[in-house]
């Protein structure tokens, strides 16, 4: 199972991403995030297994973290086969962004990495497994389509979204765009933000949350489950909100013999 979040930057999707995780192994499934599940599918692979045994303590992290990585740089083939029409179209719109040099390479770097991992952990999923992306592609709509140079176009966002792999559930926290800019400001500024301006950032900001309800809209009109959760003030209230929401559209993983082995191996 795949879970993507999507939501304004400082909407607390890391937050409520660890309350999905904790309700959904309590329902029964593996539930981690990407950068926690990287390690354990790539021990699964043929590469991996050996490390997985072999390979003294030390090593094995840093070892399967490097085999996942050039995994994914791999997969990213195989993703553009599958889907060549949607990557000439986020490569062509892109082109033509009114960005710097570096924030249309940051961009593009990153998008194409989401395509690497998003195969490798898909490729390998088992029954019991959901993976959660908390920058899937549909949160990509913030890289993608929003800056401090231009309004979201809702036609080409829409046009995004039709074309998405269709995750099983979307998570979409929201808070005021205030509250949500406080936060970035609270936890800092990303780095390639160094040299803007507060005016700048707050603009950027601003098109990011009108760019992700966009998004949201889109994905509900092409039938996909999209849980919103209002973040906007106390997190036990919203954590409570997503785990009673979870609880309604995530029936509880029933074991069978063979899941328990599944779930034993994946577990290590």
């Amino acid at each position: 199972m795949i879970i993507e979040f999507l939501g304004t930057p400082g909407a607390g999707k890391s937050t409520l991403l660890a309350v999905a995780a904790d309700c959904l192994t309590e329902r029964g499934y593996c539930a981690r995030s990407v950068v926690d599940a990287a390690r354990p599918v790539a021990a699964r692979t043929l590469v991996g297994r050996p490390i997985a045994r072999l390979a003294p303590t030390r090593w094995r992290r840093p070892l399967l973290w490097q085999l996942f990585y050039a995994a994914t740089e791999a997969e990213r083939t195989r993703f553009f086969i599958r889907h060549p029409g949607f990557m000439w179209q986020v490569w062509r719109y892109q082109i033509g962004r009114p960005l710097s040099g570096s924030d249309r390479h940051h961009v593009l770097r990153w998008f194409n990495h989401q395509t690497g991992v998003y195969e490798f952990l898909r490729r390998r999923a088992v029954p019991s497994e959901v993976f959660l992306f908390d920058e899937g592609f549909i949160h990509r709509v913030v890289q993608l389509f929003a800056s401090e140079h231009e309004e979201p176009d809702a036609r080409v966002v829409q046009a995004y979204v039709a074309r998405l792999p269709r995750p099983d559930l979307v998570i979409f926290p929201t808070a005021p765009l205030e509250i949500c800019l406080r936060r970035v400001y609270d936890r800092g500024l990303w780095r390639r933000f160094a040299a803007k301006t507060n005016d700048e950032t707050a603009r950027f900001m601003a098109a990011a949350a009108r760019t992700v309800t966009i998004a949201a809209a889109a994905a509900r009109e092409q039938g996909w489950p999209v849980i919103e959760v209002d973040n906007g003030g106390d997190p036990a209230p919203a954590a409570a909100c997503l785990r009673r929401a979870l609880a309604e559209v995530v029936s509880p993983f029933t074991f069978t013999t063979q899941s328990r082995t599944i779930r034993a191996l994946i577990e290590r």
